[in-house]
């Protein structure tokens, strides 16, 4: 497999994405938090308002990546799969630590409306008192994730500060400044693939979550294999073509690329990871997909 025909599937994949993450959100996102404060309940499963937000705003940012992919400008949706990363290390973290809904959601309400004000380090009252500290995004990564985290999300932050270090990804053969040159054409997509499927996994791919119908939830679950089979054949792919890194930077990119690989299998959501590694429980591969198996 060549990184022509890697790119076609991830564009194909991306596609299909945007339809069914568009499906979810008008058919099964809403507030069910706000709808229990409304009534007077109380407002535990704001932690699910949470989750649905974070899930259409991540949508809305793969949408506007793609774009920016389409047009070639792929540093600046570096910048907008950084967002989503947060937006899933955001989700997982709170699924997992309901308790902490103050610091990730309710704070930062009150800070929009004035109660609470930014300081040093966290939340302070009217009386400048301090009443809760802040959490750090690298505080937030769990599980597989924390093998992989230093290293991506460094890579995905250079580009979203005037880092030096990137000035590269704007010149063009003979050293002059360009607007024009398509860098990373692969790994932009992959690493959009990457953080968007993940998101998915945790919000819309779990079991009991509404869909709206049986055969958009049977697509929903399909498209989360497809993705983790194409993800896991083009990792090793990478992996093989830095065989003896030759410098720290490919060296550190070889184990970036490996502990997300693993990551891959990881279960996030509903789907069992056992047909991942299993070739007889393997899922039905398109046509067009039959080097995957």
């Amino acid at each position: 497999m060549n990184t022509a025909d890697m790119i076609f599937l991830l564009d194909e994949l991306i596609v299909d994405f945007i339809e069914r993450g568009e499906i979810f959100t008008q058919s099964s996102c809403y507030l069910p938090g706000l709808y229990d404060a409304i009534k007077g309940n109380g407002t535990k499963r704001v932690v699910y308002d949470h989750e649905y937000f974070g899930f259409v705003k991540s949508t809305k940012s793969f949408k506007a990546a793609n774009l920016l992919i389409q047009e070639g400008m792929n540093e600046d949706a570096y910048i907008i799969i950084r967002s989503i990363f947060e937006n899933y290390l955001s989700i997982r973290y709170l699924n997992t630590n309901p308790i902490e809904v103050e610091k990730i959601v309710i704070n930062k309400i009150k800070e929009d409306i004035g109660i609470h004000k930014p300081g040093k380090g966290g939340w302070y009252d009217e009386n400048n008192n301090k009443i809760a500290d802040f959490l750090k995004i690298s505080s937030l990564q769990l599980g597989n994730d924390t093998s992989y985290y230093n290293n991506f999300y460094s890579f995905l932050s250079k580009f979203a500060h005037s880092n030096f270090s990137i000035l590269d990804y704007y010149l063009d053969d003979y050293k002059s400044f360009s607007i024009y040159i398509q860098n990373d054409m692969l790994m932009v997509r992959l690493y959009l693939v990457f953080v968007y499927t993940k998101i998915f996994e945790n919000v819309v791919t779990v079991e009991l979550e509404d869909f709206a119908s049986d055969e958009e939830e049977r697509r929903c679950y399909e498209i989360v294999k497809r993705s983790l089979k194409l993800q896991n054949k083009i990792y090793k792919v990478l992996i093989g073509e830095i065989d003896e890194p030759s410098s720290q930077s490919e060296h550190d990119f070889k184990k970036m690329f490996i502990n997300m690989k693993k990551s891959l299998k990881e279960e996030l959501g509903s789907i069992s990871k056992n047909w991942f590694w299993k070739k007889s429980q393997l899922w039905t591969v398109p046509k067009s997909l039959d080097f995957l198996v």
